[in-house]
């Protein structure tokens, strides 16, 4: 399930729906943020020291070894070069590598730092350091998903995301309800805004103690 799959689904469950769809799209992107803060759900990607980038990658939460011995991880980008008369082009890559302690030229980035890096033609991306001699393979990198990026949203966010995202749209809905019923003269019953934050206030309490827990490594 997408996002946007989930979007379309909590706005089946309303009667009335009288918030625009930029609106609706817009408290789906709050939605997905408080609960990536929240509850910071993650997952792993295995590989032999260099991978793509996930395009729902958010940050890396941990990484280790085959011997559960912790690694540095940097993300390196390049920069695509286009195509001349005398050598073809050359495409944009965006991945994450293992790090460890053995330096090689040229100087390296520090751990965890971003590198931003533009390749060139002699074949140097940035990658200023080589996987540690103890480093056994391969490497699992644990990494936050980004929620507004995820083809499939985690199933451990599924339920959380679907009564917030309820209860988030509900509060202005509710609020532009009570606004027609006062100038029509209609008479409507509604949960009070009171009812209603104290229900998010709930929700979201309940998202930080679901939090998930990154698997720890050892320093050795």
């Amino acid at each position: 399930m997408t996002a946007e799959d989930l979007l379309e689904q909590v706005v089946a469950q309303f009667q009335v729906m009288l918030l625009s769809p930029e609106a609706q799209a817009s408290i789906l992107a709050q939605v997905l943020r408080v609960c990536q803060a929240k509850m910071g759900p993650f997952t792993e990607i295995t590989c032999d020291g260099t991978v793509d980038t996930p395009a729902d990658f958010l940050s890396v939460a941990s990484a280790m070894d085959a011997n559960g011995r912790w690694q540095d991880v940097v993300r390196v980008k390049t920069a695509a070069i286009p195509e001349t008369e005398t050598d073809a082009a050359v495409a944009a890559t965006d991945k994450l590598q293992i790090v460890g302690q053995v330096p090689v030229d040229p100087p390296v980035l520090s751990p965890l730092e971003v590198a931003l890096t533009v390749g060139n033609r002699n074949g140097f991306y940035g990658a200023g350091r080589v996987a540690s001699t103890k480093a056994v393979k391969p490497f699992r990198i644990f990494y936050f998903i980004d929620l507004a990026q995820c083809e499939e949203l985690p199933p451990l966010v599924q339920s959380y995301l679907y009564e917030y995202l309820y209860i988030r749209l509900e509060i202005p809905n509710n609020k532009r309800s009570r606004e027609v019923a006062s100038t029509t003269g209609m008479q409507v019953e509604l949960p009070s805004d009171e009812e209603l934050k104290q229900r998010k206030d709930l929700i979201e309490t309940d998202m930080e103690e679901s939090a998930a827990i990154i698997p720890s490594a050892a320093v050795f």
